[in-house]
């Protein structure tokens, strides 16, 4: 199984890439990054199960509960500095 990265997943092109892996099967995520939509990227995680999860919002511009729950799933969750 191969293993990919997604930069963005959030955005357009991001939640299409989630799609494709969806459908394809044999594709493991192992790391999403996202901008603002900490909710999406929050969604996505329990989906995908990704070892890593990254965003500059993440501690304080994310809804508090999403990033509560990222914080439970016991990921490597990562707020990337400015």
């Amino acid at each position: 199984m191969r293993k990919i990265s997604i930069l963005g997943s959030t955005g357009s092109i991001g939640t299409q890439t989630l799609e494709v892996v969806e459908n394809l099967g044999d594709i493991r995520v192992a790391a999403i990054t996202g901008n603002k939509n900490i909710a999406l990227l929050e969604k996505q995680a329990r989906k995908f199960h990704p070892e890593l999860i990254a965003s500059r919002f993440l501690p304080r511009k994310g809804p508090p509960e999403a990033v509560s729950r990222i914080r439970e799933m016991r990921l490597s969750a990562f707020p990337c500095k400015d």
